[in-house]
């Protein structure tokens, strides 16, 4: 296998800047002596995490210069990390700038480091300094500013060390910040950084607050003796402070609201994050993913990116020449990035080793998938909690789970695995169809036979060196072994780019499916969105669970005053969340029907649940029922009694008890 010396140039912005080669080159007319040792490498791995995909990382090694003259001296009483570097390659006795291209761009990490080795023509004097690229600027808190507690906007100390929280797109029932509490303050609550674009509802436990009159200034906000109306809330937004709401009512549950804002991209998280030229992605192959539906508040914008790498099943980082880059991962049989690239062994490859890489030496037969991770909520001021309805409305939980499995991977391979993977952003809430999808594509990924080759290509072939991460090429083994006869579509999963040396060259790792599961199926969904739970517009952010549906009195027989029916023993721990009832034939006239329901001999509501004259359902009551009471311990006696009736006609009375098991 051929292989042509190449000769490597380094500007360093450094003071008024310096130029450093690897061999003898023209610069503006005059000679260059060499002074690189060493010109680093650049190896980018979309397999280095294990199975997930995630953020893409690249090592760019280290970069030694000679520095037996002692001009780089300076650099050991210099700030120097961060400075960049960008490494040209181009042809022996070449003219720079003019006949070199761009190897990498790389920026200083950390400080020099000098050393003095023996050589046998004497001491030589060594620099060395580390390479790093851009992603340790998504190392940093996604959200940063909270609230000083110093009043106002800025809240009192009950907002404590709460972040101000940034949403995107639906993820559900939110919790709020409270700001500034009901017994002393303003009774302020603080939503989100970003406007509301969609009909925003708040809920006390279920129940829908009315909305009031939005306040027209921050002063008018901020203003004690400007309330809001008893059960109603009023908002302000200002679009440096965020956007905030004053509540007329005391929190009796529990406080969330329903976002429904724009969300951003990977673009926009990057450019946030500091990567102020991420508009200009790498190719015209990646896409500007979405950040999908999600609450940011104590991530960093590595975690919500590797987040989105995990939904997509891509990889997100940067190129070696620092442009931000995205590709899907997809299997090798997958036409995506294809490439003219065919790789012969013994032509223009060798070294061929076949190891999988850590992680891969298995195969997955069943995939587990967690989404939709919910925010827990605010307890402050919800009266007379017992401990375990208190730890059911603060612990962590998902929207929607899934698992979806291959029996034919599990029958042919008795070492094959469980995957599980878990992804904050809420993508898959109510979609069955797309959470079938998702099995299939990463089984298709990990479930079937695979193999890894591991080849050195020549750096001097144009074709070569221009391969990319997640480029898909064709391979022939010597011989046509290991069923390469008529060449393997493989993909490009590893890219170890050797710099050092008089004859560079390039180590690919390539991926090649052999199989893929045909009988994947989705055999698992709790899915907190396919039932309705807390409030009847659909929540995604409360664990949902089956109503109870208690069916009070027959039909053909008129409802009359009194107990009309009793659980007893109640099976459940419960915390009620509201209670609907409809009739089966309404009555027409006269007192408008109404009904109760006692735990242990004590009603549960403040203003009982009427169905007017008639009408069928609760939902149309001019008088809506208010909940004074949400626990039902387990072991309890509940009683349904019709406590009012009008003329004789009610029949079939059912009633509806939604909430979770604490």
């Amino acid at each position: 296998m051929a292989r042509t010396p190449y000769l490597f140039v380094h500007e360093i912005d450094i003071g008024s800047g310096y130029v450093f080669s690897t061999g003898p080159i023209l610069v503006a007319g005059e000679i260059v002596e060499p002074r690189i040792a060493d010109p680093g490498r650049v190896v980018q791995s979309s397999i280095a995490a294990g199975r997930l995909p995630g953020m893409l990382p690249t090592n760019l090694g280290d970069c030694v210069y000679i520095n037996t003259d002692g001009s780089l001296d300076l650099w050991f009483s210099l700030a120097i990390s961060g400075a960049q570097i960008i490494c040209y390659y181009g042809p022996e006795g070449g003219s720079f700038p003019s006949d070199f291209e761009v190897e990498f761009i790389a920026y200083i990490d950390g400080a020099p480091r000098g050393s003095r080795v023996a050589e046998r023509d004497g001491v030589v004097d060594l620099v060395t300094i580390s390479l790093r690229d851009r992603t340790n600027l998504f190392a940093a808190p996604a959200v940063q500013r909270g609230f000083l507690q110093t009043g106002g906007m800025e809240g009192s100390e009950v907002a404590g060390a709460r972040l101000r929280q940034r949403i995107h797109g639906q993820p559900g029932y939110i919790s709020p910040i409270l700001i500034d509490p009901f017994e002393t303050g303003l009774n302020a609550w603080y939503l989100m950084q970003q406007e509301e674009t969609g009909a925003l509802i708040l809920y006390d436990g279920g129940v829908a607050l009315a909305e009031g009159t939005p306040y027209a200034t921050e002063a008018d906000f901020l203003d004690d003796t400007d309330d809001a109306n008893p059960g109603e809330w009023r908002r302000w937004y200002d679009s440096d402070e965020g956007f905030f709401v004053r509540l007329g009512s005391r929190v009796y549950v529990d406080l969330r609201f329903n976002p429904d804002t724009d969300s951003d991209t990977i673009t926009d998280l990057a450019i946030e994050a500091g990567v102020t030229d991420a508009a200009t992605m790498a190719d015209s192959d990646c896409v500007d993913l979405s950040l999908g539906s999600r609450v940011i508040e104590t991530q960093t914008f590595a975690a919500v990116l590797a987040d989105v790498c995990r939904a997509n099943l891509s990889i997100i980082g940067f190129d070696r020449t620092d442009r931000l880059l995205q590709r899907y991962l997809r299997p090798s049989t997958d036409t995506s990035y294809s490439t003219d690239v065919v790789l012969v062994e013994g032509e223009n490859c060798d070294e061929l080793e076949i190891v999988a890489p850590g992680g891969f030496e298995r195969r997955v037969w069943k995939v587990r998938v967690r989404t939709g991770a919910t925010k827990p909520g605010q307890l402050a001021g919800i009266p007379d909690l017992s401990p375990a309805a208190a730890e059911t409305l603060s612990r962590d939980r998902w929207t929607a789970e899934f698992s979806g499995v291959s029996d034919e991977t599990h029958d042919e391979d008795s070492s094959a695995e469980v995957l599980d993977i878990e992804i904050e952003a809420n993508d898959f809430a109510g979609a069955p169809s797309v959470m079938a999808d998702y099995v299939a594509s990463v089984l298709s990924l990990f479930g079937g036979v695979q193999m890894f080759f591991w080849v050195t290509v020549p750096y001097g072939e144009a074709d070569l060196r221009a391969l990319k991460i997640l480029d898909r090429v064709t391979f022939r083994a010597r011989g046509g072994r290991f069923n390469t006869g008529s060449g393997r579509a493989c993909r490009v999963v590893s890219i170890e780019r050797r710099l050092a040396g008089d004859v560079p060259t390039i180590r690919l790792c390539l991926w090649s499916h052999y199989t893929e599961p045909d009988d994947v199926a989705l055999v698992e969904v709790n899915d907190a969105t396919a039932a309705t739970s807390f409030d009847s517009t659909g929540s995604q952010n409360v664990r949902r669970e089956p109503p109870y549906v208690i069916a009070c009195s027959p039909i053909g027989s008129n409802i009359t005053v009194g107990l009309l029916q009793v659980v007893d023993p109640w099976p459940v721990d419960y915390l009620l969340g509201s209670v609907e009832g409809g009739l089966s034939v309404a009555q027409a006239s006269g007192s408008i029907f109404r009904f109760d329901i006692k735990v242990d001999t004590v009603s549960l509501f403040s203003t009982k649940p009427t169905i007017d004259n008639t009408e069928l359902t609760t939902e149309t009551a001019a008088t809506p029922s208010v909940l004074s009471k949400w626990e039902i311990p387990k072991g309890s006696r509940v009683e349904f009694y019709a406590d009012q009736v009008g003329t004789a006609g009610a029949q079939g009375l059912k009633v509806t008890l939604k909430g979770v098991s604490a």
